[in-house]
């Protein structure tokens, strides 16, 4: 049998034992949307298993067992969702594009804190999963979609931006009232923390783009890095 070379592009923890991945095929072009999901059971005798989904760039992965429902979750960076089960596949859309002539940016992260489900991505924008709905609590920190000019000279100026100013990377919490996002605001580090009512942004120490938030085992306090290691 022929073995294909992959990229690992993001992982999760599911047990001490048990590991979910999403990988990228090596030899397909980078616009071809397409993502293998792995399970990695590391005492069973069968090690391996995987299910592809044709069409998404898988960006982020999470592991959910709230009311002992166990889901393995996939974020595409177009908000595509799967919610893989042993009763089998759900799949959702956090905030399907309703214009084409606007640029909403992709998704960057899902993560589940304590009883919910939380993503972000480009525009500072943040959903949470409640009720099998996707709530936008972006609330002041979302940048409004970007215009695609109609005008044909457009795409021959290179000198036109369309970039966000806010772009948010990961988002994690000890619980609902204590969430932080982290990115970058105008190609600098960005942090804010959510008290369970507004966004409010947090002074920070390094200038760089933060990537990746760690909450440590005290249950108070957390580390944001500056890396492009996914977690």
């Amino acid at each position: 049998m022929k073995k294909i070379p992959i990229t690992f592009s993001s992982g999760c923890a599911i047990s001490n034992n048990n590991y979910y991945f999403s990988a990228s095929i090596d030899e397909l072009d980078s616009w071809d949307a397409f993502s293998r999901l792995f399970i990695y059971r590391h005492q069973s005798d069968k090690n391996w298993s995987s299910h592809d989904l044709a069409g998404w760039k898988v960006i982020s992965v999470a592991y959910s067992n709230l009311l002992n429902n166990r889901s393995l979750i996939s974020l595409d960076k177009e908000g595509n969702v799967e919610f893989f089960q042993q009763a089998g596949e759900e799949y959702e859309q956090i905030c399907p594009v309703t214009n084409e002539q606007f640029i909403y940016g992709q998704f960057n992260r899902i993560r589940v804190v304590q009883d919910n489900i939380y993503a972000c991505g480009d525009g500072a924008k943040i959903y949470i999963y409640e009720d099998k709905n996707w709530k936008n609590i972006s609330n002041n920190l979302e940048e409004k979609p970007l215009e695609i000019p109609k005008n044909d000279v457009f795409f021959l100026n290179n000198d036109q931006d369309l970039t966000f100013k806010k772009n948010l990377y990961d988002i994690n919490g000890f619980d609902n009232n204590n969430i932080y996002v982290c990115g970058t605001q105008n190609d600098e580090g960005f942090i804010a923390f959510f008290n369970g009512l507004k966004w409010l942004e947090v002074d920070r120490i390094t200038p760089s783009a933060l990537y990746v938030i760690v909450p440590c085992p005290d249950g108070k306090t957390f580390l944001f890095w500056d890396s492009m290691a996914h977690f």
